[in-house]
């Protein structure tokens, strides 16, 4: 049997779509390595070169230790054991705070997004589409990334070591965001180079209770209230506490009545507001943090002659049943951006919604003429 659809090789043709899917952490902690050391050889992008051992080291360090090795081990682990990078402070309260790492000029904390970024060394092939790429190698970084989840058994263990695992997080989105450039003139188009970067919600903390989401304005516990604020902060307009001169921390058009929301009547309206207060959530929550902030940044003012723009998200609860077996794989369901990141594509970026739009949707409202991206 084949899988519905040929998925184009990743890192410059050197892996390949079902190898990737068969990895085991192993295999994949070697193929990581093999990339370090053959920089040119798997694509990886001039302006990540001097990036790559430190992404491959932050990756590294933050996997679950054994308990055979040793107490002094270098490894990162400050209990309780989280895939995040932090510093421990009895004083404060949490009594920790992030202790993010410098990935070329970006701060980067978690696992998810140290496995994003180096899924993002190399350009894609110039033919990529969502489903024979985005979509598919979306599911490899989605299973590589739970390789280096601890396992039951692993957490049984380290109780012996007086670690406290507590419930962690998953991230509920991943997303995918590529730019598509056309070099040359318009007299002569030399050559198209696809770059993209992948990332993940908010996850990999742990939970002082049950890992369910914590949504709303003020429901979140006081760890994952600070999380949030680092990556709204990643956003914002540079030196302000604000995004686009217009939403501050904990304002966000999910939590927002929309212009027609408005015209309600005034009980309906209450009952729309205490909803979004509940169940919207803050701008940085989102899979698109990483990968806008990589693909939309420096791009210049104006200039949008030759590039195109596109993305897409997909649950991983959608991927349970493509993941299951190879050859059953399909495309899995994709997610529309939500408002917060649909006003990011539209007023901040300029970039359009309808760029990254799942096709069925796509298809049912032709888009408007594209606007020029800001950075």
């Amino acid at each position: 049997m084949s899988i519905s659809v040929d998925v184009l090789d990743a890192f410059n043709g050197k892996l390949f779509f079902k190898t990737a899917w068969e990895y085991n952490l192993e295999d994949v902690e070697k193929f990581i390595d093999d990339v370090v050391n053959d920089m040119q050889g798997h694509g990886v992008q001039e302006k990540w070169k001097s990036a790559v051992k430190e992404i491959q080291d932050y990756i590294i360090n933050m996997k679950p230790r054994h308990p055979d090795e040793a107490a002094q081990s270098p490894r990162y682990y400050p209990n309780p054991p989280q895939y995040v990078y932090r510093k421990e402070d009895t004083e404060t309260d949490p009594p920790y705070e992030l202790d993010p790492k410098t990935v070329t000029n970006h701060q980067v904390y978690g696992m998810y997004d140290f496995i994003g970024f180096f899924f993002s060394l190399a350009c894609a092939p110039t033919d990529a589409d969502t489903e024979n790429f985005f979509a598919p190698w979306l599911v490899i970084y989605w299973k590589w990334s739970k390789l280096f989840h601890v396992t039951l058994e692993e957490k049984k263990d380290t109780k012996k070591l007086s670690l406290d695992w507590k419930p962690l997080k998953l991230p509920t989105m991943l997303q995918c965001t590529w730019r598509e450039v056309t070099k040359g003139s318009k007299e002569k188009a030399d050559a198209k180079e696809i770059v993209f970067h992948m990332g993940a919600s908010v996850g990999g903390h742990a939970h002082k209770e049950k890992p369910f989401a914590e949504y709303g304005r003020v429901s979140k516990q006081k760890w994952t209230q600070s999380i949030v604020q680092f990556r709204f902060n990643l956003l914002a307009d540079l030196g302000q506490p604000t995004i686009n001169g217009e939403y501050r921390f904990m304002e966000a058009p999910l939590y927002s009545l929309t212009a027609e929301e408005k015209k309600l009547p005034e009980e309906r309206k209450e009952y729309l507001k205490k909803t979004k207060e509940k169940e919207g959530w803050d701008f940085g929550n989102c899979a698109e943090t990483y990968p806008f902030l990589e693909i939309f940044s420096n791009q210049g003012q104006g200039q949008t002659i030759g590039v195109k723009y596109g993305g897409v998200a997909i649950k991983p609860d959608a991927m349970k049943k493509v993941m299951a077996k190879y050859e059953n794989y399909k495309t899995p369901i994709i997610t529309p951006p939500c408002e917060n990141c649909s006003y990011l594509l539209d007023s901040k970026y300029g970039c359009g919604t309808f760029n990254f739009l799942p096709p069925q949707v796509e298809a049912s409202s032709p888009p408007p003429p594209a606007p020029s991206p800001s950075s």
